[in-house]
């Protein structure tokens, strides 16, 4: 411990709160496009969104991110679920195209070694993928109205 560096400490910890503050900002930003006519508060959906930051720690399957929605959920009086969840999705797509892009930068400069090969998919494997497919859109069908709700309610969080 007296290696340590308290400075370096407390720069990382800086960067660190900064970080999730504008993640927060960005969430709420979502939100607020999603719900023009309704005030959404800063503070209290960035503890929402901190709290979920922290469970995810500790919950397995990311399992913070429904803390995030159930706070944000009281939050929002006359919001739905489908909606908010959405929103948390605009983040991750975001995410995921910067990672994307900073991974392509750095295999392309030869910072990471060659790509590894895609395995070929088994027979069984893609009679798997067809039947769940199936699957899915029988029961889509069959619950038509409320699978349009939610996805009008999704879409507005996107």
């Amino acid at each position: 411990m007296q290696d340590l560096d308290w400075r370096f400490l407390a720069l990382a910890l800086a960067l660190q709160l900064t970080t999730l503050a504008f993640r927060a900002l960005a969430w709420r930003n979502v939100l607020a496009a999603a719900y023009p006519q309704r005030q959404i508060p800063l503070f209290s959906l960035g503890c929402a969104y901190a709290a979920g930051i922290a469970l995810n720690a500790y919950l397995p399957a990311r399992g913070g991110e429904g803390a995030k929605v159930a706070l944000a959920r009281a939050q929002i009086p006359g919001s739905s679920v489908p909606t908010i969840a959405a929103s948390l999705t605009v983040l991750a797509m975001v995410d995921a195209a910067f990672g994307a892009s900073l991974i392509a930068a750095l295999w392309a400069t030869g910072v990471l070694p060659k790509l590894p090969s895609v395995p070929s998919l088994g027979f069984a494997h893609v009679v798997a993928a067809v039947a769940a497919i199936v699957v899915f859109f029988l029961i889509a069908r069959r619950y038509r109205a409320g699978v349009g709700r939610f996805l009008v309610s999704a879409a507005r969080g996107l």
